[in-house]
Protein backbone atom coordinates (compact mmCIF):
# COMPACT_ATOMS: atom_id res chain seq x y z
CA UNK A 1 0.00 0.00 0.00
CA UNK A 2 1.58 3.52 -1.06
CA UNK A 3 1.49 6.39 1.83
CA UNK A 4 -0.92 8.71 0.99
CA UNK A 5 0.55 12.44 1.67
CA UNK A 6 -0.84 14.40 4.45
CA UNK A 7 -0.57 14.91 8.22
CA UNK A 8 1.77 13.05 10.65
CA UNK A 9 2.11 12.34 14.15
CA UNK A 10 4.94 13.06 16.91
CA UNK A 11 4.76 10.60 20.03
CA UNK A 12 6.55 11.32 22.87
CA UNK A 13 6.95 8.84 25.80
CA UNK A 14 6.33 10.11 28.98
CA UNK A 15 7.35 7.22 31.32
CA UNK A 16 9.40 7.09 34.34
CA UNK A 17 9.16 3.78 34.89
CA UNK A 18 9.94 0.63 34.07
CA UNK A 19 8.76 -1.47 30.89
CA UNK A 20 8.85 -4.91 30.54
CA UNK A 21 10.35 -6.76 27.00
CA UNK A 22 6.41 -7.86 26.18
CA UNK A 23 5.38 -4.41 26.87
CA UNK A 24 7.93 -3.40 24.17
CA UNK A 25 7.43 -5.57 21.63
CA UNK A 26 3.91 -4.69 21.99
CA UNK A 27 4.40 -1.46 21.50
CA UNK A 28 7.06 -1.55 18.80
CA UNK A 29 4.34 -3.80 16.86
CA UNK A 30 1.66 -1.02 17.36
CA UNK A 31 3.94 1.73 16.02
CA UNK A 32 5.35 -0.34 12.76
CA UNK A 33 1.46 -0.51 11.91
CA UNK A 34 1.18 3.43 12.32
CA UNK A 35 4.74 3.96 10.38
CA UNK A 36 2.74 2.04 7.28
CA UNK A 37 -1.26 3.21 7.37
CA UNK A 38 -0.81 6.67 8.83
CA UNK A 39 -0.24 9.68 5.78
CA UNK A 40 2.72 11.33 6.90
CA UNK A 41 4.19 8.85 9.34
CA UNK A 42 5.22 8.75 12.59
CA UNK A 43 7.87 10.69 15.00
CA UNK A 44 8.31 8.61 18.14
CA UNK A 45 10.79 9.94 20.80
CA UNK A 46 11.83 7.60 23.46
CA UNK A 47 11.48 8.27 27.09
CA UNK A 48 14.59 8.26 28.27
CA UNK A 49 15.78 10.77 25.69
CA UNK A 50 13.11 13.13 26.24
CA UNK A 51 12.99 12.87 29.81
CA UNK A 52 17.04 13.05 30.24
CA UNK A 53 16.44 16.34 31.60
CA UNK A 54 16.55 15.64 35.60
CA UNK A 55 19.79 14.08 34.74
CA UNK A 56 21.07 16.80 33.32
CA UNK A 57 19.93 19.26 36.21
CA UNK A 58 21.70 17.12 38.81
CA UNK A 59 24.92 17.16 36.43
CA UNK A 60 24.69 20.98 36.04
CA UNK A 61 24.21 21.45 39.11
CA UNK A 62 26.44 19.08 40.67
CA UNK A 63 29.06 21.16 38.65
CA UNK A 64 27.96 24.54 40.28
CA UNK A 65 25.95 25.71 37.13
CA UNK A 66 23.53 28.18 36.86
CA UNK A 67 19.50 27.73 36.82
CA UNK A 68 19.95 29.31 33.12
CA UNK A 69 22.83 27.33 32.44
CA UNK A 70 21.23 24.54 33.47
CA UNK A 71 18.07 24.81 31.70
CA UNK A 72 20.02 25.86 28.00
CA UNK A 73 21.75 22.60 28.46
CA UNK A 74 18.87 20.65 29.23
CA UNK A 75 17.54 21.99 25.74
CA UNK A 76 20.74 21.77 24.37
CA UNK A 77 21.20 18.16 25.25
CA UNK A 78 18.12 16.77 24.54
CA UNK A 79 17.57 18.51 21.11
CA UNK A 80 21.07 16.78 19.67
CA UNK A 81 20.02 13.24 21.24
CA UNK A 82 16.70 13.50 19.93
CA UNK A 83 17.84 14.78 16.20
CA UNK A 84 21.20 11.92 16.58
CA UNK A 85 18.03 9.23 17.65
CA UNK A 86 15.83 10.10 14.56
CA UNK A 87 18.67 10.79 11.93
CA UNK A 88 20.26 6.96 12.75
CA UNK A 89 16.33 5.41 12.85
CA UNK A 90 15.94 6.83 9.39
CA UNK A 91 19.15 5.75 8.46
CA UNK A 92 19.08 2.23 9.79
CA UNK A 93 15.28 1.74 8.70
CA UNK A 94 14.79 0.59 12.74
CA UNK A 95 12.25 2.48 15.30
CA UNK A 96 13.76 5.12 17.39
CA UNK A 97 14.05 3.25 20.02
CA UNK A 98 16.47 0.69 18.50
CA UNK A 99 17.95 3.67 17.42
CA UNK A 100 18.29 5.67 21.30
CA UNK A 101 19.58 2.31 22.91
CA UNK A 102 22.51 1.46 19.87
CA UNK A 103 23.65 4.92 21.32
CA UNK A 104 22.93 4.91 24.72
CA UNK A 105 25.11 1.89 24.73
CA UNK A 106 27.70 3.01 22.13
CA UNK A 107 28.12 6.08 24.85
CA UNK A 108 28.51 4.05 27.71
CA UNK A 109 30.82 2.13 25.85
CA UNK A 110 32.81 4.91 24.92
CA UNK A 111 33.15 6.09 28.27
CA UNK A 112 33.97 3.52 29.99
CA UNK A 113 37.20 3.24 27.53
CA UNK A 114 38.48 6.38 29.57
CA UNK A 115 37.42 5.13 33.02
CA UNK A 116 39.82 3.12 35.51
CA UNK A 117 36.52 0.33 35.94
CA UNK A 118 36.62 -0.06 32.55
CA UNK A 119 35.31 -3.56 31.70
CA UNK A 120 36.15 -3.64 27.33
Amino acid sequence: MKRPEGNSITIVYCADCGYTRRAIKLADNILEEFFEFLPGGVTIVPDFIANAGGVICAAMEFAGATQSAAFDSIAEKIRANTEAVLAAAARDRVLPRAAALALAEQRVRDAMRFRRFGIL
